[in-house]
């Protein structure tokens, strides 16, 4: 079964196109299809066909274009489920200042455990921190981007512990995670304090 795109037309032929694909193990290829048969109109935009484009790319590994069909889809839609899906591809891209932004949907369901989601978002700004470049010892007074995101994770983690009362394992993961990051940042001072000594001593 072949896509030769205007040769089909009805609905359900499409649907069967995209399956099959799917089935083959070619979820990028059933993804092109659909998209473009959902932005032509020949398939209609509902919540399941939204809910299989973003599978599809998720699939694909194409977690950006998975990312935009969540996101399309809760703002349509402003289903739970969509939202959290939505945090956690952004999450996997690190695109942790979006899932921030996210986590404020999710909280308005009060049955959802805020901790667990804050904790993920803490882990997310602290794995970015890793990606970013090391303390310049030679400036040792200028805080860079590793610092920052190591003290965004540490407000994050605050969070986290806040929110669940210090009743439950979440609380406790937290509070490890603070006094990791914090651990890791004394070691960044002391490989940089002949370096602070020095720039002291040439101030005066």
């Amino acid at each position: 079964m072949l896509y030769l795109g205007d040769a089909y037309k009805n609905e359900q032929e499409l649907k069967r196109i995209v399956q099959y694909y799917s089935f083959k193990g070619m979820p990028y290829q059933a993804a092109q299809i659909l998209e473009r048969e959902l932005n032509v109109g020949r398939i209609g935009t509902t919540v399941n066909s939204l809910e299989q484009l973003a599978g599809l790319w998720r699939r694909a590994r194409a977690y950006k274009k998975s990312n935009a069909v969540r996101q399309q889809k809760a703002n349509m839609y402003e289903q739970m489920n969509d939202y959290v899906a939505w945090f956690e591809i952004v999450i996997l891209e690190g695109e942790c200042e979006q899932a921030e932004g996210i986590i404020k949907k999710i909280l308005e369901n009060k049955t959802v455990n805020s901790g667990y989601y804050y904790m993920q978002l803490g882990n997310c700004f602290y794995d970015l921190s890793q990606k970013a470049p090391k303390q310049n010892c030679k400036r040792p007074h200028e805080k860079g981007q590793r610092w920052r995101l190591q003290e965004k994770a540490i407000r994050v983690f605050d969070t986290a512990y806040k929110y669940t009362h210090s009743k439950n394992d979440f609380a406790a993961n937290a509070q490890k995670w603070k006094t990791f990051i914090h651990a890791e940042q004394k070691a960044i001072q002391r490989r940089c304090q002949p370096h602070i000594t020095r720039s002291n001593v040439s101030g005066k």
